[in-house]
């Protein structure tokens, strides 16, 4: 323990002596509170739940063992205090063992959920005690256990008294483990801090381009690791779709030949595009002779005195980036002259581009360029907001409101909104004046998520809600977030419509026993998060609460290291199941035969095409997947059509 508290001391020393940044600051108060920490006997967080009141004597008695130190900390199930749980969180980076003491007839409030899965996340010991009758299954331990993927040691005890007697025999009984548990954990913490030291080190010396071209190669890397399933795509096509589904005062200017302007992938609902995109119209001449730079400059200089929006996005494209035409400076000079903000954006088709680095690279630069244009309504936009998940969570297409916001509506809670593919440019531009943003998958943003966390922003990473479980995380998700009544309502009426979809699954189970399904992945070039999130896997895990057999068919994927590692990540996500390389649609139709699969996932265009398959739309998969079907699981599977359970999309039933 010494050791660690020298090393954090030094470490401390050497952060006081940098530039004074938001980073640093939170860097230096954190080293200070661990190093006090690391300094003192072995310390254990004690969570006591509000509605166990009486039992904060339990900590207090406990507290009399000169041993350690127990830090206390009171966790509402009612109206949330976001100090509480701050400190709490804080204090359980240093814990050595964390005790949750509460009622065990009532569920766990979300905040102490999220407390026992952060434990749980960084190994911290944790060990339950409760009020109650031994021969019950407690609610508290079962939500408990769900939420921790395991059960954790519980002791249970009839009165307060019982309850505090067992604690502290408990406790006595294992202090002897507790020291070198604490002086481990300090070292570990040690290092890590000297690693983020070092970063931070190396960061205050370079400059603006050095740091620009680290987040650059990082961001490649990202791709690289959330591409491996999903299909690639041309940036320009992937900038240019995302920008005319966006609605808002802006301007998008594609240079490249007119050919190029129709590299983009929209439907009848977008927003209209007369008005709002132009092009330079380059010829072979114009690329050869070095005039595009002066084409782009007369149309930027013309659009920003007849039509005057908020800002312009510039695309480019292959041959002006293999010309190196110089774009960037042009753009600059328009936005001096004229005063409109112009996003100038490399875009091509040159290079592998997954998905997610096209989606993360456009709402970067619209979150930037909009705030820049001062298009944020009021620039103090709090609240949670929830960044790329399906549109169908507060949109049904019908004119109705989505599940999400039927849910949020019902209980009353205010001020979370959606913002994601089809959100107004104002709507982007308030993103970092959020409090918190829930994410499907980091990956998918991980440039603009590090740019929302330098300016305060708590991230929070939430599956898409559908299936039962993944939906119910998810509300919890939101509730502990929120840490208020309408936060607690929201947490109630999850588990409500939780055991309600439970009761309705049990019901239609026989429907579908000895039912093969085969999930499609990578058949989409949509550049939508949320058919990207998880590999686009986020379906697949909620088809477990239907007890179905799963066979996947990734397109494009059929050279064996490539199938390998496919496999290895959609093991990792949900578990071992076969996995099939499709080449193309006829490769498709013969798999579904030799395998004697009965329902297909899969992009609707692959069942159309091939001609032999019934389109039975019962089950509408998140990101535009049609249900494809053939064989008596047809009849078997149309008789979940028109229900709601919890899942925003996704197999859907109703008892």
């Amino acid at each position: 323990m010494l050791d660690a508290a020298n090393i954090l001391a030094k470490i401390l020393a050497a952060a006081r002596k940098l530039p004074d940044t938001p980073a640093v600051r939170r860097f230096v108060a954190a080293v200070e509170r661990e190093t006090a920490v690391a300094q003192g006997p072995p310390r254990v967080l004690v969570a006591v739940e509000a509605g166990a009141a009486d039992a904060v004597s339990i900590a207090a008695q406990l507290d009399g063992a000169k041993a350690w130190k127990a830090d206390i900390s009171a966790i509402p199930e009612g109206p949330g205090d976001e100090t509480t749980r701050e400190r709490a969180l804080a204090a359980l980076e240093t814990a050595a063992w964390l005790i949750l003491v509460g009622d065990g007839r009532q569920p766990p409030s979300p905040l102490t959920l999220e407390l026992a899965v952060a434990a749980h996340g960084q190994a911290v010991p944790v060990v339950v005690f409760l009020v109650g009758q031994k021969d019950e299954a407690p609610p508290f331990s079962r939500l408990l256990a769900r939420a921790l993927g395991e059960d954790a040691p519980t002791q249970v005890a009839e009165d307060v008294r019982a309850l505090a007697d067992t604690a502290w025999t408990y406790i006595t009984d294992r202090l002897s483990e507790l020291a070198p548990r604490h002086g481990q954990r300090m070292a570990r913490l040690a290092a890590k801090r000297r690693e983020e030291l070092a970063a931070l080190v190396a960061a205050s010396r370079r400059d603006a381009d050095a740091q620009a071209e680290e987040e650059r190669f990082w961001l490649r890397q990202e791709a690289r690791r959330t591409g491996r399933i999903g299909q690639p795509g041309c940036s320009l096509s992937g900038m240019l779709t995302l920008a005319l589904k966006t609605p808002g005062d802006f301007a998008v200017v594609v240079h490249a030949d007119r050919d190029c302007v129709t590299a983009v992938k929209l439907n009848p609902y977008a927003p209209p595009v007369l008005g709002r995109l132009y092009c330079t119209n380059l010829d072979e001449a114009d690329i050869v002779t070095g005039r595009s730079a002066e084409r782009l400059a007369q149309c930027l200089a013309a659009l920003a005195r007849e039509r005057r929006p908020r800002f312009i996005l510039l695309l480019t494209s292959c041959p002006v980036i293999v010309a190196h035409d110089p774009f960037r400076e042009v753009a600059g000079r328009a936005e001096a002259e004229t005063g409109v903000p112009v996003a100038a954006v490399a875009t091509h088709g040159l290079g592998h581009f997954a998905q997610a680095q096209i989606v993360d690279l456009f709402a970067r630069t619209l979150v930037e360029t909009a705030e820049r244009a001062g298009m944020a309504a009021n620039g103090k936009a709090s609240g949670v907001r929830l960044l790329g998940f399906p549109e169908v969570l507060f949109d049904d297409g019908r004119g109705g409101a989505g599940e999400a916001a039927r849910l949020l509506g019902e209980t009353g809670v205010e001020n979370v909104r959606s913002v994601g593919v089809g959100s107004a440019a104002e709507e982007w531009a308030e993103l970092p004046a959020a409090k918190a943003v829930v994410v499907p998958d980091r990956a998918l943003f991980a440039g603009l998520l590090a740019r929302l966390e330098a300016r305060g922003a708590r991230i929070l990473e939430a599956a898409p809600p559908i299936g039962i479980e993944a939906s119910l995380s998810f509300y919890l998700a939101i509730a502990s977030l929120l840490g208020n009544e309408q936060g607690q309502a929201l947490a109630q009426a999850a588990r409500a419509l939780e055991a309600e979809a439970r009761k309705a699954v049990e019901f239609r189970r026989a429907d579908l026993d000895n039912l093969k399904v085969g999930y499609g992945l990578g058949m989409f070039v949509d550049f939508n998060p949320a058919t990207l999130a998880s590999d686009g896997l986020a379906e697949a895990r909620a088809l477990a609460d239907y007890g179905v057999a799963v066979e996947y068919l990734i397109q494009g994927v059929t050279a064996p290291e490539k199938l390998a590692e496919a496999r290895r990540r959609i093991a990792a996500a949900v578990g071992d199941a076969p996995c099939h390389g499709v080449r193309d649609i006829a490769t498709l139709d013969d798999l579904v035969a030799k395998r004697g699969l009965s329902l297909i996932l899969a992009a609707e265009h692959m069942g159309v095409a091939a001609g032999r398959w019934p389109l039975a739309p019962c089950c509408q998969a998140a990101g535009g997947n049609a249900t494809a079907m053939r064989g008596p699981a047809a009849g078997a599977a149309g008789k979940t059509r028109g229900g709601r359970a919890i899942g925003a999309a996704g197999i859907r039933f109703k008892g």
